[in-house]
C-alpha cells in the first residue's frame, strides 16, 4: 500500500558450484635489466609482420619478445614498405652487456637482410 520498490532475482547454486575459475599464475618480475632495440627497415611488400617477427626472434637466443612498432607506405613505393620492429633482449643470469646488445643487433640485421630488407 506504500509506494516502495521491490527487486527480485533467482540464484542457481548448482551453476555457481560447478563454475571452474581460471587458475592464475603469478610470474615474478625479471631480476636483471634487459634492453630494447628498435630497428627500422624497408622490406618487400610481400613480407608479413609475422615473418619479420619470427625471423628476428630466432636470430639471437637472448631475444625474448618482438613487437611491431610502425608500418609506413607511400604511394610512390610500388613494392616496398617501411617497418619498425622492437626486440626485447634479456639474460636470466645477469644484466645484458653492451657486447650482448651489439651481438643481438648484428644478428637481427643479418637475419632480415636475408629476405631483402634494407636497414634504415
Amino acid at each position: 500500500l506504500g509506494g516502495g520498490q521491490m527487486f527480485s532475482f533467482a540464484l542457481n547454486g548448482e551453476e555457481l558450484l560447478a563454475w571452474n575459475a581460471l587458475q592464475r599464475k603469478c610470474i615474478s618480475l625479471p631480476k636483471y635489466q634487459g634492453a630494447t632495440i628498435d630497428m627500422s627497415m624497408v622490406v618487400p611488400l610481400a613480407i608479413t609482420v609475422a615473418q619479420l617477427s619470427d625471423l628476428i626472434k630466432k636470430s639471437d637466443k637472448s631475444i625474448i619478445e618482438v613487437a611491431l612498432i610502425d608500418v609506413f607506405k607511400k604511394e610512390e613505393w610500388i613494392d616496398i614498405k617501411s617497418v619498425t620492429m622492437r626486440a626485447v633482449i634479456r639474460d636470466a643470469e645477469k644484466t645484458v652487456s653492451k657486447e650482448q646488445i651489439d651481438a643481438a643487433i648484428q644478428a637481427m640485421q643479418t637475419a632480415v637482410k636475408t629476405i631483402g630488407a634494407e636497414i634504415r
